[in-house]
């Protein structure tokens, strides 16, 4: 089994979108013992016209313990560009363990998008203990301290006074934190159309830093989004997002005018794609739109909530 760690095994099990991209993992070994590290790389392979949306790997794998170590590449390997994360995942409990299928989204410069899934691969976690071995290793009788005190209430009596005491720091930096917030007055409220008119008039598209002005601008759109309709926005990728504003009633007019804008703003930052400066030096003002209308929604379902809390109260009389 040991042997098997040093030989780097390769599944491959991709779908692929007319042939142009793929992602695949890689581990150099399925078979591990409780805590050994497996190595494990999700290869992205595309052509040079096309950009990788990169998965958030610690957050997909989070239940193995992953640790991510590098990014290799991009690397031209028969005619296709190959980036690799690479890192290592640790498991805890005995038996078949999963790493998960995985979709990479690809982006043109055109805006189009296409997909490869990494098939996820079975990790088998055994036991330390060899073939035919049951018997208990390392148990030694009960240490007693010199005057007939066993060691395990002495160490009881030593956490519970660690624990005493971390209760007591904890409850004094509290305290400290509560008088210091008594005389911190409440944020102002942001104005997020004037947030849109300040980014606006930074200079950044006559200096052309177009990646940061849509950053900017996105971001901005992105924030009232999550403070307006408390819906999770600045890391959800725009098919997310459609699916979250559809679940709080959100006019279809407007997601595809959400959607719209923060395509636009992905394609500058990710596909180098410069539009028009005439067309971008408006792109505040359609912000501005978008808010207004996201605002009359907010306001209308507002409404609509408050005739329905009535209507249930007189029916409940």
């Amino acid at each position: 089994m040991w042997s098997a760690r040093f030989l780097c095994l390769i599944l491959v099990c991709t779908a692929n979108a007319w042939g142009q991209v793929e992602a695949y993992w890689q581990a150099d070994t399925t078979e591990v013992t409780l805590g050994q590290p497996v190595d494990l790389r999700l290869v992205m392979g595309f052509p040079s016209d096309i950009k990788p949306d990169e998965p958030d790997l610690k957050n997909l794998l989070s239940a193995a313990s992953y640790r991510p170590e590098s990014r290799l590449g991009p690397e031209v390997i028969d005619g296709l560009t190959h980036v690799t994360l690479t890192g290592t995942v640790r498991y805890y409990e005995l038996g078949e363990q999963a790493i998960p299928d995985v979709e990479v989204v690809f982006v043109r410069e055109s805006g189009d998008t296409l997909s490869a899934v990494a098939r996820g691969l079975s990790i088998g976690v055994i036991s330390v203990l060899e073939e035919g071995d049951q018997a208990l290793r390392d148990i030694k009788p009960p240490v007693v301290i010199e005057g007939g005190i066993p060691l395990w209430m002495a160490v009881v009596v030593a956490l519970l006074t660690l624990l005493a005491l971390g209760w007591f720091i904890a409850y004094w930096v509290r305290r400290r934190r509560w008088a210091a917030a008594e005389g911190v007055p409440e944020p102002e409220p942001v104005d997020y159309v004037a947030e849109f008119e300040r980014i606006a008039s930074l200079g950044l598209l006559e200096r052309g830093e177009f990646k940061a002005y849509y950053s900017l601008l996105a971001d901005n759109l992105r924030r009232y989004i999550e403070e307006a309709l408390v819906v999770e926005a600045m890391e959800k990728t725009t098919a997310e997002l459609d699916l979250a504003l559809r679940e709080k009633g959100v006019p279809d007019g407007v997601i595809r005018q959400v959607l719209g804008y923060l395509s636009t703003a992905d394609l500058v930052k990710f596909a180098r794609f410069h539009p028009e400066l005439d067309s971008a030096h408006r792109v505040p003002e359609v912000g501005v739109a978008i808010l207004r209308a996201l605002e009359d929604h907010r306001e209308k379902q507002a409404a609509k909530d408050e005739l329905d809390r009535e209507m249930n109260a007189d029916a409940a009389l």
